[in-house]
């Protein structure tokens, strides 16, 4: 009996279930031998049968079918040629090694392909105003710039990494997911300029692969100048040297000729003083002049407006922005305003000009008859005399100079307002 226990402890330890089955006759069941049968039966987790020869056996596959697993193996393949293939499966458990027959399989592998996914011909940067008075900062900083990876042998697998070449040197890595996504840092570039881009990639099997080089230019807009450094810009060492020396003679000339003119007038003062009489001299009264502007253009040069005649207003293209281009483009403006851009099913007069939006700007006139111009949320801006305009407008004067996009007009009223100027003597002559 001491046997029987030590035998059935070491089963229970090791996890191994009893399936006893007694022969004999019924009342063996209730002797004390067959009671720990029972129990080392019960214990394991196994079955107790008595077999006196009238029971039906059990089936065996009752008692095995429960113990069996069925297992799947999950592995990382490193082939990394095509062609026949074979696999086993070995099974290590405490002392026993099971190996299993090989299997062979055909296998196609190939390096993944990366494709770029309608990349940009053409970034924009343009410079934008901040919280300071006069100062500009370009945006963008950061593009994104995806890509689509496809895996000819339909083995889905991992990349150790993915790369964007920008001329050659490294620009951004990545080394885990999402792979399919680059950012670009163009904030250093200043100018415009063309890049060449390409995408490495490798997979966790050691393939690699890389797309064809792709140009993109960014072009980088003129930024905006105060006047200090548009009069600084115009005006250079050849230039200046030429104004000094004229200003130089102008003043020579003019401290020579002074003292000869005052005392000539001098003396022609106390001569007329003597020769002339007081009561009958004729005497200058200060006044107002009426300074009549001059006609801009003859009327039948001036654009007209369907059922209302002479526009009040008008553009004049000044630069069309295309290199080597010239072109001559007037647009008439009404009294009920006009929009502009390069979408003729958005805007009414179309820009078909470089940097140019499909909704760029628009021009109205307020309550008190005065045009104004107001930027639409255009990309590269709207400027009035070399500074940026609002979505709330700026004021309009006739020889403004106006920028959409890269085109430069002139804009021009019919019938300027005459201007009073006012005559004041001088003390000589009072």
């Amino acid at each position: 009996m001491t046997g029987l226990n030590d035998l059935i402890s070491r089963a229970k330890s090791a996890g191994i279930r009893l399936f006893i089955w007694l022969i004999g006759p019924t009342d063996y069941a209730i002797t004390d031998k067959a009671e720990v049968l029972r129990q080392a039966a019960e214990t394991t987790n196994g079955e107790f049968f008595l077999f006196s020869g009238s029971e039906q056996l059990p089936e065996l596959s009752a008692y095995l079918d429960p113990l069996r697993y069925v297992y799947k193996a999950t592995y990382s393949s490193l082939i990394k040629t095509s062609g026949n293939q074979s696999v086993s499966l070995q099974v290590r458990r405490q002392d026993v090694v099971l190996d299993s027959a090989p299997m062979a399989f055909s296998l196609t592998v190939a390096a993944p392909n990366p494709i770029f996914l309608s990349p940009p011909a053409t970034i924009n940067r343009t410079w934008i105003p901040t919280e300071k008075r006069n100062e500009y900062v370009l945006t963008p900083n950061t593009v994104e710039i995806p890509y689509l990876l496809e895996f000819p042998d339909g083995l889905t697998r991992d990349l150790k990494y993915a790369r964007l070449i920008v001329d050659g040197k490294l620009s951004a890595e990545n080394t885990a997911p999402p792979f399919d996504v680059f950012t670009w840092d163009i904030s250093q570039v200043q100018q415009t300029t063309s890049f060449q881009l390409q995408v490495k990639i490798q997979d966790s099997v050691g393939f690699q692969n890389e797309t064809i080089e792709v140009p993109v230019e960014v072009v980088v807009a003129d930024k905006p100048l105060t006047w200090f450094e548009r009069l600084t810009k115009r005006f250079n060492l050849l230039t200046i040297i030429p104004i000094l020396l004229v200003f130089g003679s102008v003043v020579l000339l003019i401290l020579i000729g002074g003292k000869t003119v005052r005392s000539s007038l001098k003396k022609k003062s106390q001569r007329t003083h003597r020769l002339q009489d007081p009561v009958t001299q004729p005497v200058e009264i200060a006044g107002e002049v009426m300074l009549h502007p001059a006609r801009v253009e003859l009327e039948n040069a001036w654009p007209r407006i369907p059922g209302t005649g002479l526009a009040p207003a008008r553009l004049l293209l000044l630069s069309s922005g295309k290199p080597g281009v010239q072109e001559k483009h007037e647009i008439p403006i009404g009294e009920y305003g006009l929009t502009l851009g390069s979408d003729a099913t958005r805007a009414k007069a179309l820009l078909n000009y470089p940097l140019v939006s499909p909704l760029h700007a628009r021009i109205f006139m307020d309550e008190e008859k005065k045009f104004h111009v107001a930027d639409e949320g255009s990309s590269a801006g709207t400027w009035l005399n070399y500074a940026p305009v609002s979505k709330n407008g700026a004021h309009l004067e006739h020889g403004d100079v106006i920028q959409f996009g890269k085109a430069t007009f002139r804009f021009e009223q019919l019938g300027v307002e005459k201007k009073r100027l006012t005559v004041i003597p001088l003390d000589d002559e009072k």
